[in-house]
């Protein structure tokens, strides 16, 4: 199984890359299971946690929640992304 990981705005710049793309064996993984595999594969991605106060996470451009137990299927794209700022 073949899923994207896309990095916008902070996180991409705190990574230093746009897009990951990552081979999974099996077809089984929940967002929270892909998430730890990100974290893994960007260990960046957990320090960069720790200093902002939350994270969104899209699957297929849809908010879910990171400890969400849906599945993630093949070809499917994970987006991270700060919460946005409103406000002066």
């Amino acid at each position: 199984m073949r899923i994207r990981a896309r990095y916008l705005s902070i996180v991409r710049d705190f990574l230093g890359v746009f897009e990951d793309v990552i081979e999974l064996e099996g077809n089984e993984y929940t967002i929270r299971e892909v998430l730890e595999i990100i974290r893994d594969l960007r260990p960046k991605l957990r320090r960069l946690e720790s200093m902002i106060p939350m994270m969104w996470v899209y699957l297929n451009g849809k908010h879910v929640h990171p400890m969400s137990n849906k599945k993630v299927k093949d070809g499917d794209v994970v987006t991270l992304m700060p919460t946005l700022y409103e406000g002066g």
